[in-house]
């Protein structure tokens, strides 16, 4: 069937166009095919072993070391305080192993680790500065560490953390002085500093929407725990019907609207609250005590307080945006997509080369760069909807843009996958053709998919304009594309190679990867300009 297939194809006058539309998709559907019925198997079997073996009821708690607990980097969850942006997305899928970036500088978590690590030749490694060359004596050692705990202590999360604990131990001040004791507890003060404490979040978007969502929850629970009371004064069981029947609805919002969640938990708690303290009062058969509708003031007072303080600290030195933080994450994707694209290249000649296979190691450490790509692309997508909660004070947020800069940021990362996942067990014939290729386009083709990669991370850094010629990937691609066609009309007797289906699939992965990539450049061309020379001519002429 292949040798037919071949024989039609050579009956046309552009094979290359051929095999890079129609047949080669057919055979990446084949590849997808068997690959998805192979993992099923695997899986299947994994089942059955687990069922032979785990005999008995038993917690299994995942093996991890402690060595590997310390070594983790922080997490700070986009969504810091439970607060969702649709109706899909959860709190736990939001916490993200890529933690949030510097305000002024990208230091990159991974170059931070380097210190104190060595290379094979027994020296200890650092990030590379163009302002100072590596520490080399014990001062300048203490010093770069030194530098490594300030910048720290810059980052976002440290700030945030910094704040939120210098808040609380201000707000918690009163409760310490013998003078202010009584009417702290009086007032219950505790209120103001948990509301500090479960409203600060890291972004000032997120915080106005949930500050916005909790004032009015808490003023509609305190009216609501007020009328409540009246209509039950006391009565067990008017209350427990009563309450079973507000609750009713308040839970119906609570598990289908997301969204709403933040407003729906403080009418709750402070309809609940001011029952609570009245029925207590009433039990307790205190002479003297505080009506619902003064628990109800005291409450929202309290709370108005905790607000104040937490939106004091969020602009204090300067509030943390969403959409800047979406920027500077979707330039630092698109850096680990080019080192990761260069570790591919680089691993498919260098293995035929050497002969040599992947070791477990190797693959763990591809993984983990994988996964971490998913997790940043992820993280977002959390900041692009969080954005839609901020105020365009300077100008509009253009959303479209950054939603599909987003989305073919994403597919990049999914193709790239599928490169090296078709490599990972393709024959040693048709890895030679793909090598070849690969050695023939290097200078020009990789080299310029890489730099064309890192040129857009570092304009999204930098908000710098583009210059004003650059070569479209789409010329390169087809290039590349027809010569990858040629090495499969040259050997028209391997096309019954059992990893024939392999090389099609990097084939088509590679062809529209440069397809998105070329999307993502029109997109940041919109987002951060295009220098124009002719312009400033005639303005200066």
């Amino acid at each position: 069937m292949k040798h037919g297939t071949l024989s039609f194809i050579n009956s046309k006058t552009d094979v290359q166009n051929h095999f890079n539309s129609l047949f080669q998709i057919i055979y990446l559907f084949q590849f997808n095919l068997i690959s998805h019925a192979r993992n099923l198997q695997e899986l299947l079997a994994f089942v059955q072993n687990l069922e032979s073996t785990r005999t008995k009821k038993q917690l299994w708690f995942p093996r991890i070391g402690l060595r590997k607990w310390l070594s983790k980097t922080q997490r700070v969850d986009a969504t810091l305080g439970g607060l969702t942006v649709n109706n899909v997305t959860s709190q736990n899928d939001m916490t993200l192993s890529r933690t949030m970036t510097a305000p002024n500088e990208l230091e990159r978590q991974e170059d931070l680790g380097l210190l104190g690590q060595k290379n094979k030749a027994g020296k200890v490694t650092y990030p590379r500065d163009p302002d100072v060359n590596p520490p080399e004596t014990a001062f300048e050692k203490f010093f770069y560490s030194l530098y490594q705990i300030i910048l720290w202590a810059q980052t976002v999360e440290t700030g945030f953390a910094i704040k939120t604990a210098s808040g609380f131990v201000l707000l918690s001040l009163p409760a310490f002085l013998p003078q202010s004791a009584s009417w702290f507890f009086a007032w219950r003060g505790q209120w103001a500093t948990v509301t500090l404490m479960m409203w600060m979040s890291p972004l000032a978007g997120m915080f106005l929407f949930g500050t916005v969502l909790r004032v009015i929850g808490t003023v509609a629970g305190g009216v609501l725990g007020i009328i409540v009371w009246e209509i039950t004064r006391g009565n067990p069981y008017g209350l427990a019907v009563l309450m079973f029947i507000l609750m009713i609805p308040l839970y119906y919002l609570f598990f289908t609207n997301k969204m709403l969640s933040p407003l729906v938990i403080m009418i709750q708690v402070t309809c609940i609250l001011v029952v609570c303290y009245e029925y207590q009062y009433v039990t307790s058969g205190v002479a003297v005590y505080d009506s619902a509708e003064v628990v109800a003031g005291k409450r929202m007072l309290l709370v108005s307080i905790g607000v104040a303080a937490a939106a004091i600290l969020s602009i204090l030195p300067k509030p943390v945006t969403g959409r800047v933080e979406l920027r500077k994450r979707i330039s630092l994707t698109l850096h680990d997509i080019s080192k990761l694209y260069g570790i591919l290249v680089g691993d498919i000649i260098s293995n035929y080369d050497n002969r040599i296979e992947q070791t477990p190691r190797l693959n763990k450490s591809l993984r983990k760069l994988f996964l971490d790509i998913r997790r940043q692309v992820a993280d977002a997508r959390s900041h692009l909807q969080l954005s839609k909660l901020e105020p365009p004070l300077r100008g509009k947020f253009p959303y479209e843009t950054y939603a599909v800069l987003v989305e073919k940021v994403d597919n990049m990362a999914d193709l790239l996958i599928g490169m090296a996942y078709a490599v990972k067990s393709i024959d040693r014939s048709w890895q030679r053709n793909l090598v070849s290729a690969m050695r023939d386009e290097r200078t020009e083709y990789m080299a310029f998919i890489m730099g064309l990669m890192k040129l857009l991370s570092a304009t999204m850094a930098s908000k710098i304009a583009l210059p004003p010629f650059i070569v479209s990937p789409n010329d390169i691609r087809d290039r590349f594309g027809k010569r990858l066609a040629s090495e499969i009309v040259q050997c028209p007797g391997r096309l019954d190679n059992a990893t024939f289906p392999n090389y099609c699939a990097f084939t088509m992965n590679a062809i529209y990867f440069v397809n998105e990539l070329s999307v993502v450049l029109d997109c940041i061309k919109q987002l951060v300009g295009v220098e124009d020379p002719e312009q400033w001519i005639v303005l200066h002429s």
